[in-house]
């Protein structure tokens, strides 16, 4: 007498209670998203997550060679644009230093 090993009963549940469909996007819809650091990710969905801070979708990244979960909100079925990073290093980069006051001749501190 056979046995299953609770493991992959646990696995086959898993696959039964999958959602396979989620507000408009389904399993293996190719889609771009705009993750958390700014970049943009491409690939196919794997997984959908419903949790109390919102909507969510698992896709692997064809760009950055991982898995990423992002929001629904923040995926898209078009191509999206990136935007352009800040050049240079330092506190002038950023937008923040110590400005520079300029003084006219004759004035004082």
């Amino acid at each position: 007498m056979s046995k299953k090993m609770p493991n992959v009963e646990a696995a086959e549940n898993a696959k039964r209670n999958q959602i396979e469909e989620l507000d408009g996007f389904k399993l293996g819809d190719e889609v771009w998203a705009r993750v958390a650091d700014g970049s943009i990710g491409h690939g196919k969905i794997s997984g959908f997550h419903e949790a109390a801070s919102g909507k969510s979708a698992t896709f692997y990244d064809n760009n950055g060679g991982k898995f990423r979960t992002v929001y629904l909100v923040d995926l898209s079925r078009e191509e999206l644009k990136g935007r352009r990073k800040a050049q240079g290093k330092g506190a002038a980069a950023a937008g923040t230093g110590i400005m520079k006051l300029r003084i006219k001749p004759g004035e004082t501190d």
